[in-house]
C-alpha cells in the first residue's frame, strides 16, 4: 500500500461517535484518511454521484442504512467500492456468510482494531492496482488505435503540444511550415504559427487542455517560417505523449502524396539504432512478455565523462559520435537484443538474457570494447567509458519508466564502484525498519551537529498580487549527505519530546534568514509548519514574543501553520494558541483542510487567517475530477474572509480548473520546486 495515498472512505455507523474513535485509530496506525460520514441513504446516493470513493466501512446494525441495500446499490451500480461490514461477536459467523454473499470484502467484529487496519491496507493496495490494470488495458487500447493511425498515415503532418509549446513534431509537419529541424520548432508557439488571429488564442487555448473535447476540426489559415500563408484543415484532440497530458494536431489536408511531395520518401532514412519512442514500446513488449513466464534485461548505458569529453565538439560533431556508437553497438552487438538510443550519448537494451549475471558478464565484454575504441569525429577525436546498469524487466515496475529508473539507479552505482556495470538490486521488504530510538539518535545527533536545513518553496497569487509568500520546508541531512523528509521521523520525535526543540529551531533560522532578506527590500511573509508539540508548549508565545523585538521582524511576516489532524487531537490548546498568536499580531494557517469529518466545525474554534487545503483535492482535479467540491470549499472560506492555498500543483493542465474552482493561492512544482533562498521572481505571474 502507498502511504502517501490519503484514502477517501465513507463511514456509515450508527454511532458518529465511534465512526470518530474508528478514524482516528486507522490515522494512528499510519492510514492517510479523507473520511466523510454518512447517516442517510440519500447522503450516500449523493456522494457516490458526485465523487469517487475508496473504501466503505458500515455497521451491520445501523437502522438507517442497511448493509445488504448498500452493497446491492453498488453493485447495481458497477461502483468499485471495497466495504467492509463490521459486526457483534455474536452474529459474526452468519453475518460474514451474507455479507461475502452480497460481495463484501469482510466482516470484521467490533472492536478487532487490528484486524480491520490490516483489511483497510489490503482493500486500499488491492483497488489501487485493480486501477493500474484498468489503465493499463485503456492504454495498450490507446496504443493499438494510435499504431494503426500512425501506419496509415504516416505522411500527413501530426504533432503534440502542451501550453501552447510543441512536444514533437513528425516530418511532414516540419516540411509543411518549413522548419529544417525539430529544435527550431520546440521553442516556436503555436500561435506564431496562426495568421488569422481569430484563431490565435483558440489555439493557444485548446493547447493548453482548457475547453479540452475528444476531438475538434479548426479550419483557418496558417503561415510557414518564411511567412508564405495557407489555409488548412485542423483535427485537434486530447491524448497523452511520453506520459504527458497534451493536445495533438492533425493536418490531413496536407498529406504528403508520393511524387509531388515537399520531400521525397527516400530522403527518410532509417536509424542506426531504434529512437526514444520504439524503444518505449519495445520495452512495453517486453513488460508484457513477463505474463507469459519470459525473462529480459534492461540496460542502461551512459558515460559519466560524456560532457568533459564532448566539450570541445559542435553540435554536428556531437551527433557524428553519436551515430558512430550506435553504428558500433549494431555491427558488433546485434545478437545481444533490441538496441535503442536515448539521445545525448545514452543508450539502451532490452537483452534477451533470462539470467542477470549472464548479463553483467556479456556487457563488462562489450564495454570492454568500447573503452578500447577511439571516435574519429572530422578533424576531432575522444574517448568515451560507458558505464551500465541492468534491471530485471518484471512485474515490479508499474511502468516503462519505473524501470527505466531502476536500471538508472544501477548505472549510478557501478560508475560510484568504479565499475563496468551493475545489477538493481530489488529492496527486501523485510529488512528490518530503524527502531524509534534509531531515529531519535539520528535526529539527536542532527541537532547537535547543525545537520537540519531550511528550504523555501514560493506560494503565488494567480490573481496577480506580488505579495511575496513561501512556505519553510524542514530537511534533515543524514551522515551520507543525503536529504531527509520530516515524514521519516516526525512521529518518532513528537514521542520523543524534541519537537518543542525542533520547532523553535526552525522559526529561529527562519526568522534570521527572513531578516536578511526583507534589508534587501522585499515584501515576504513566510509559513512556518509547527509539530503537534507546539500546541503543549505554553511558552511558544513569549518565545515568538520575544524574537519579534530582537529581530525586528513586522508580526505579520511570520505565519505560524498548524495540521488539521493535530488540532482535532489537542483543539482546545489549539484555540489557545491562536488566541495568543492573535494577540501578537502574528498571523495563523491551518494546512490539510478539509481531510477530517466536519472541518469547518473545527475552523469555528480557532482564528485562522489562511487555510490550505488538503492535497488530496488536487490530485482529484488531476486525476480528471471536476471542481464542485473544491469549489464548494473554497466559496465558504472565501465567504469567511480567510485566504486559501492550494498544494501540490505540478503542472499547468488544472489551472483552468482552479480558475473555475474561485482558488486565489497555488504552490507546487509547477511553481518551482523547494530550494535553498527566496528567489523566485514573483513579478512573473
Amino acid at each position: 500500500m502507498d502511504t502517501s495515498e490519503r484514502i477517501r472512505l465513507l463511514v456509515a455507523n450508527q454511532d458518529e461517535h465511534e465512526s470518530t474513535r474508528l478514524i482516528s485509530m486507522l490515522e494512528s496506525a499510519g492510514i492517510n484518511l479523507r473520511p466523510q460520514y454518512v447517516h442517510s441513504p440519500e447522503l450516500l446516493d449523493k456522494l457516490t454521484a458526485d465523487q469517487t470513493w475508496d473504501l466503505c466501512i458500515i455497521d451491520a446494525d445501523n437502522p438507517n442504512l442497511g448493509y445488504r441495500e448498500v452493497l446491492q446499490g453498488f453493485r447495481k451500480q458497477r461502483l468499485d467500492i471495497p466495504t467492509l461490514v463490521l459486526c457483534h461477536e455474536d452474529d459474526h459467523p452468519a453475518t460474514v456468510i451474507q455479507a461475502l454473499k452480497l460481495s463484501a470484502v469482510d466482516a470484521i467484529m467490533h472492536d478487532h482494531d487490528q484486524h480491520l487496519i490490516a483489511v483497510v491496507k489490503r482493500e486500499f493496495a488491492n483497488r489501487q492496482q485493480r486501477q493500474l490494470r484498468r489503465q493499463a488495458e485503456l492504454n495498450q487500447q490507446a496504443s493499438d488505435v494510435k499504431a494503426a493511425y500512425l501506419l496509415d498515415d504516416l505522411r500527413t503532418p501530426t504533432a503534440y503540444l502542451q501550453d501552447g509549446m510543441f512536444l514533437y513534431s513528425n516530418r511532414a509537419f516540419l516540411d509543411l511550415f518549413g522548419f529544417e529541424d525539430e529544435d527550431d520548432l520546440i521553442v516556436t508557439p503555436i500561435a506564431d504559427l496562426v495568421s488569422d488571429t481569430q484563431y490565435q488564442k483558440q489555439l493557444s487555448k485548446l493547447a493548453t487542455g482548457e475547453d479540452a473535447a475528444e476531438q475538434k476540426q479548426l479550419n483557418t489559415q496558417m503561415t510557414t517560417c518564411e511567412g508564405e500563408d495557407f489555409d488548412v484543415v485542423m483535427l485537434i484532440r486530447t491524448t497523452e505523449y511520453d506520459g504527458e497530458a497534451c493536445n495533438e494536431i492533425v493536418i490531413p489536408s496536407h498529406r504528403l502524396n508520393f511524387g509531388e511531395q515537399t520531400i521525397a520518401a527516400t530522403e527518410f532514412e532509417m536509424p542506426t539504432l531504434m529512437e526514444r519512442r520504439q524503444f518505449i514500446e519495445r520495452t512495453q513488449q517486453a513488460m508484457r512478455d513477463t505474463q507469459d513466464g519470459k525473462r529480459h534485461q534492461l540496460c542502461y548505458f551512459e558515460a559519466p565523462d560524456y560532457a568533459e569529453a564532448t566539450a570541445p565538439f559542435d553540435l554536428g560533431e556531437r551527433e557524428l559520435l553519436i551515430e558512430q556508437i550506435a553504428s558500433y553497438l549494431r555491427d558488433n552487438h546485434q545478437q545481444l537484443g533490441s538496441w535503442g538510443n536515448l539521445g545525448e550519448g545514452k543508450f539502451c537494451l532490452v537483452s534477451q538474457y533470462q539470467n542477470e549475471t549472464a548479463c553483467l558478464a556479456e556487457l563488462e565484454v562489450v564495454i570492454a570494447g568500447l573503452d578500447k575504441q577511439v571516435w574519429e569525429c572530422g578533424e576531432k577525436s575522444t574517448r568515451l567509458h560507458l558505464r551500465a546498469g541492468i534491471c530485471q524487466v518484471s512485474s515490479v515496475h508499474a511502468s516503462v519508466d519505473d524501470l527505466l529508473a531502476a536500471a538508472k539507479e544501477a548505472h549510478a552505482a557501478a560508475v560510484k564502484l568504479s565499475q563496468a556495470a551493475a545489477i538493481f538490486e530489488f529492496a527486501d521488504d523485510a529488512q528490518p525498519e530503524l527502531t524509534t530510538e534509531d531515529i531519535i539518535t539520528q535526529v539527536k545527533s542532527a541537532l547537535a551537529d547543525e545537520r537540519f536545513k531550511l528550504l523555501f518553496q514560493p506560494i503565488i497569487n494567480i490573481h496577480g498580487n506580488t505579495q511575496e509568500l513561501y512556505e519553510v520546508l524542514l530537511r534533515l541531512i543524514d551522515e551520507e549527505g543525503n536529504e531527509v523528509s520530516p515524514a521519516e521521523w516526525r512521529e518518532q520525535v513528537a514521542k520523543s519530546g524534541l519537537g518543542a526543540l525542533i520547532d523553535r529551531w526552525v522559526i529561529r533560522e527562519a526568522a534570521k534568514k527572513l531578516a536578511l532578506h526583507l534589508r534587501d527590500g522585499h515584501d515576504t511573509k513566510l509559513l512556518i509548519n509547527l509539530s503537534e508539540a507546539a500546541l503543549n508548549d505554553d511558552g511558544l508565545p513569549a518565545f515568538l514574543g520575544s524574537l519579534f523585538n530582537a529581530a525586528g521582524l513586522p508580526r505579520e511576516s511570520l505565519v505560524m501553520q498548524l495540521s488539521e489532524k493535530d488540532v482535532n487531537r489537542n483543539l482546545k490548546n489549539a484555540a489557545r494558541l491562536t488566541e495568543s498568536l492573535a494577540g501578537l499580531q502574528c498571523h495563523a494557517a491551518l494546512t490539510h483542510f478539509g481531510s477530517s469529518l466536519n472541518p469547518f466545525e473545527t475552523l469555528n474554534h480557532l482564528i485562522i487567517d489562511w487555510v490550505k487545503v488538503d492535497g488530496s483535492y488536487t490530485k482529484d482535479l488531476q486525476d480528471g475530477g471536476d471542481t464542485k467540491v473544491l469549489q464548494t470549499l473554497l466559496t465558504q472560506l472565501h465567504e469567511e474572509e480567510r485566504e486559501t492555498i492550494i498544494p501540490m500543483v505540478e503542472n499547468a493542465a488544472i489551472i483552468n480548473k482552479l480558475w473555475q474552482s474561485g482558488a486565489k493561492h497555488i504552490q507546487g512544482y509547477y511553481v518551482q520546486a523547494p530550494s535553498d533562498d527566496m528567489a523566485h521572481d514573483f513579478e512573473l505571474y
